[in-house]
């Protein structure tokens, strides 16, 4: 029978994997990491990443993608941004994560604690600039559904949209991510933004993507 400290351990070593592995894949369930490098970069042994990972895939926060790779689920990135959003409350799998992981805080603040290889960068996007964003988001959804894409390029478009809302839920925003996502839907949606049934909406859309790139 493990003992209550070796328990814990574990737990600390679950969260700080979920946490490299969302930030590895930006949050998004369509990216893929080499799990073993993500457990070298955490100083895990060969045996302790796998035995994390058979955990975290057990409760579905993780799962397969092949060739060694690994992919954060939905339900992973919510346990991650639910750990980050409040890091003194435990959640369903980890324990508190203000003294586990690098807590990025309110105000655009910035704490260190616990963490291997760890760096702190200016990844902060203020209330004030992520406002926008969240109504651009809500815009091209509204309007995705008539824009007439081939139904490949319309799940596209909506899992870069699930990104985005993703990485301006997070404490630590990934700025590359938001604006790798926002090209993608830019690409997919400016040569049908003219024709398609509400395209006077959509070209507004377009322009305000175009005005808001810059500054990510």
């Amino acid at each position: 029978m493990l003992e209550a400290w070796h328990v814990e351990e574990w737990r600390e070593k679950r969260l700080r994997f979920m946490n490299r592995l969302y930030d590895a894949t930006g949050g998004s369930q369509l990216a893929t990491a080499d799990g073993h490098e993500l457990g070298d970069e955490l100083g895990l042994s060969s045996e302790e990443t796998d035995r994390v990972i058979d955990y975290l895939k057990g409760e579905q926060l993780l799962t397969y993608t092949g060739l060694g790779g690994i992919g954060i689920t939905h339900r992973g990135v919510l346990e991650v941004e639910r750990a980050l959003s409040n890091p003194k409350q435990e959640t369903e799998h980890f324990p508190p994560a203000i003294n586990v992981i690098h807590v990025g805080q309110m105000h655009g603040s910035q704490i260190q604690q616990g963490t291997i290889h760890s760096r702190q960068r200016g990844q902060f996007l203020s209330e004030a600039d992520r406002e926008p964003l969240r109504e651009l988001l809500n815009t091209l959804r509204a309007v995705l559904p008539e824009a007439g894409l081939a139904e490949e390029d319309h799940r596209q478009v909506e899992a870069e949209l699930a990104t985005v809302e993703a990485q301006l839920g997070a404490p630590r925003v990934k700025r590359s991510f938001i604006r790798a996502s926002l090209e993608t839907v830019r690409d997919l949606l400016e040569p049908i933004a003219s024709v398609a049934t509400r395209s006077t909406e959509l070209v507004q859309a377009m322009e305000e993507l175009h005005k808001q790139l810059p500054g990510i």
